[in-house]
């Protein structure tokens, strides 16, 4: 986890915090859910898929296009990456956090400078042209 001097965390380590917490909640979860169903205390529901002709009659009622639409027999494979865009994907995108009181107050002090710098440079033009003309 991320570590500051200050002695009130950041809203990045609290959330870090609160994403800690609720991964250990269903890691603990997952584990007795898996102890349940080797014990057969639970029976995990099927993913099956039914073709048309395998459906009830009431079902092929309620859906008289069923025939026509095909839905594929095979289940979605698990992506072969290294892991780069993980945490892309697990961010939520390229998403920057709001910036804090420091980094405001640097960029306000560097749009004043210019604004000062530029009313200079102004100024300095105007008197030349009304000395030069």
């Amino acid at each position: 986890m991320l570590k500051s001097d200050s002695k009130k965390p950041s809203p990045l380590d609290r959330k870090l915090q609160q994403i800690e917490r609720e991964k250990r909640q269903l890691e603990q979860e997952m584990k007795s859910i898996s102890r349940a169903v080797k014990r057969g205390q639970m029976v995990l529901p099927s993913t099956t898929d039914y073709s048309p002709a395998e459906l009830p009659k009431s079902s092929q009622a309620e859906r008289p296009f069923a025939d026509a639409i095909s839905r594929p027999k095979t289940t979605p494979q698990p992506a072969r990456g290294d892991g780069r865009f993980a945490n892309y994907f697990s961010a939520g995108g390229l998403k920057t956090p709001l910036p804090n009181r420091k980094s405001r107050t640097v960029e306000r002090n560097k749009v004043v400078f210019i604004v000062v710098v530029g009313a200079v440079l102004l100024f300095i033009l105007i008197s030349f042209l009304r000395t030069v003309g």
